[in-house]
């Protein structure tokens, strides 16, 4: 997309630019940029995709500067008919280091806070979207229309234990909904996250931000991401930091237990995603051997999810 003019942010911003910093590529729907003013360092997001709709709306409804570890908002609105503009006050500091135990307790005790926090406020804000926990349905649809096809591509072993997978819906679905909501701020890695002068964790993405159970925020940790906690000494540190700060902070204590139980399910829908997206792209012919590659990574990952979860079902 086209970027603005200083001349047209200057007018949205009523103030005078003295640098521009592309941060953010143009091609993904949206432009990210650092301006420096005469008075302040200002970030800001626009664009047309449905992320930063979200964000915006957001910042709008419910996020507040003076309340919550985000950036403070200047400007949220809509640019014509299709762009959408976002400017929050520049934060300095660094981005966290997930191969620091001191960093990830820091910033996974902050999120257990937060979430902690948002579990009691959230029920006062109708208007925040809710997860329809809709995963395995479409997943079940996407085998029921195109098994041959995809047991032709991918094998019969992967799609035997995809539905395998969908006889465990009633068991993930029960873990995920006996954790209490909560506002997820959503992808949370360390590139979304600042640790800013005063060594304070500020939270600063919320384009996949809604309402979940609060398991569903570190449903990642597992994954072998680099830019989340990926070891196990590493994830078990992170689990635990976020556990021990939302017991400290939420109305509703969960023992290590039920958690660990609860965050495996929670592993689990979050792999049943994965095959949804990356079954979508072989069905639309799109990456293909790219998307094989990730599928039998993901396959390997699936089963010992589910080997893990029917022991503990037949104990």
């Amino acid at each position: 997309m086209k970027g603005l003019t200083i001349d047209q942010l200057e007018k949205i911003l009523n103030k005078k630019i003295s640098e521009r910093e592309s941060i953010y590529p143009s091609d993904q729907g949206r432009i990210i940029e650092k301006l420096t003013t005469e008075d302040s360092k200002i970030l800001i997001k626009y664009g047309d995709d449905k992320g930063l709709k979200n964000e915006i709306i957001m910042y709008n409804k419910i996020l507040d500067a003076d309340k919550n570890p985000v950036p403070k908002s200047i400007v949220c609105q809509k640019i014509g008919k299709e762009i959408f503009f976002l400017a929050l006050e520049w934060v300095d500091g660094i981005h966290p280091d997930f191969g620091d135990a001191n960093h990830i307790k820091k910033v996974f005790s902050s999120l257990g806070k937060w979430a902690a926090e948002w579990s009691v406020k959230i029920e006062n804000f109708q208007e925040v979207p809710k997860v329809d926990l809709s995963a395995f349905s479409i997943l079940s649809k996407l085998l029921e229309k195109h098994q041959s096809r995809l047991s032709n591509i991918l094998g019969s072993t992967l799609i035997d234990m995809l539905y395998q997978c969908i006889s465990y819906q009633e068991v993930v679905i029960q873990n995920l909904e006996r954790c209490p909501l909560t506002l997820d701020p959503g992808d949370i890695s360390l590139h979304n996250i600042i640790l800013n002068s005063e060594g304070k964790v500020i939270f600063i993405d919320f384009k996949s931000c809604l309402v979940r159970p609060m398991i569903m925020v570190v449903e990642h940790l597992g994954e072998d991401y680099e830019s989340i906690p990926y070891k196990k000494y590493d994830i078990e540190k992170a689990l635990m930091s976020y556990l021990d700060a939302w017991n400290s902070f939420a109305k509703t204590v969960l023992t290590k237990e039920i958690f660990n139980q609860c965050h495996l399910c929670a592993r689990i829908y979050y792999k049943i995603g994965d095959f949804n997206y990356w079954l979508s792209s072989i069905i639309e012919e799109n990456h293909i051997e790219e998307t094989k590659e990730w599928i039998d990574k993901g396959q390997r990952q699936l089963y010992e999810l589910l080997k893990k979860l029917e022991n503990e079902t037949t104990l």
